[in-house]
């Protein structure tokens, strides 16, 4: 799995998915990262081809903790 450079983004870094276990990763501007359960391939690339990486992220995955929980790595 390799990370991948988000440009122009207030918050998230860069961010990285796992096809095989529908996890997201997201690194922050922080410096912290948190992992995403049950992302699919659809919402990772919706996110990362959005205008605004972080607007997509908040409205497709952020909002939906109990679709989409998460975790600190």
């Amino acid at each position: 799995m390799i990370f991948e450079q988000v440009l122009g983004s207030s918050q998230i870094t860069a961010m990285a998915h796992n096809s095989d276990t529908s996890e997201m990763f997201i690194n922050f501007h922080s410096g912290v990262v948190y992992k995403y359960l049950n992302v699919t391939t659809d919402i990772y690339k919706q996110i990362r081809n959005a205008e605004s990486v972080g607007s997509a992220f908040n409205k497709l995955v952020k909002c939906h903790p109990a679709i989409y929980p998460y975790s600190k790595v």
